[in-house]
């Protein structure tokens, strides 16, 4: 995905680029807004982690054959 500009109603401008798995925002205007984001905008950030309780079960599984 090539990085694009999108154009909100209030005027604002952001420029969205791929970063890892997810997007970046990255604003034009930020001396203008004291907010970087519009009113009622949230950004969440959502993590995942590999606990290993897959590995366990498909050892436990060699073990029983």
């Amino acid at each position: 995905m090539a990085p694009q500009v999108i154009r909100l109603p209030d005027g604002q401008t952001f420029t969205v680029t791929p970063v890892f798995a997810g997007l970046g925002f990255k604003s034009h205007e930020l001396n203008t807004h004291h907010n970087a984001f519009p009113v009622g905008w949230t950004v969440v950030l959502n993590t995942e982690s590999d606990d290993g309780s897959d590995d366990d079960t498909d050892k436990q599984d060699v073990e029983n054959r």
